[in-house]
């Protein structure tokens, strides 16, 4: 599914995200995504788009906005629901993220 490029993209994200750098996590995933984000046939776009919603969300608990960071969150799972079963890679990417999502807003308000 992910070209050689976008892989490693998502290699990077993944690490961005890992080490809490979700403003540079969004920005990572933003270059691929921008480029094709008015082609609405294309499945990428919206997985795409909902990891960069995953890391806008991650930013906004880290700022202590628990409440904001709910929507794009749920964004973020909605367009997760088009990774195919094949795609370990990025299911356990999805995976890792909602675990750090819900370890971070533990707690929190």
């Amino acid at each position: 599914m992910l070209n050689s490029n976008q892989k490693i993209i998502m290699q990077n994200f993944l690490k961005e995200i890992v080490n809490s750098e979700y403003y540079k996590a969004h920005e990572t995933v933003e270059a691929i995504w921008f480029p094709v984000r008015f082609d609405k046939n294309n499945i990428k776009v919206k997985i795409f788009k909902g990891f960069i919603n995953s890391a806008v969300s991650l930013r906004l608990v880290q700022l202590g906005k628990v409440k904001q960071s709910k929507k794009p969150f749920n964004t973020f799972l909605k367009y997760s629901k088009f990774i195919k079963k094949e795609n370990r890679y990025l299911l356990n990417l999805r995976n890792i993220i909602i675990n750090t999502y819900f370890k971070n807003i533990k707690g929190k308000k």
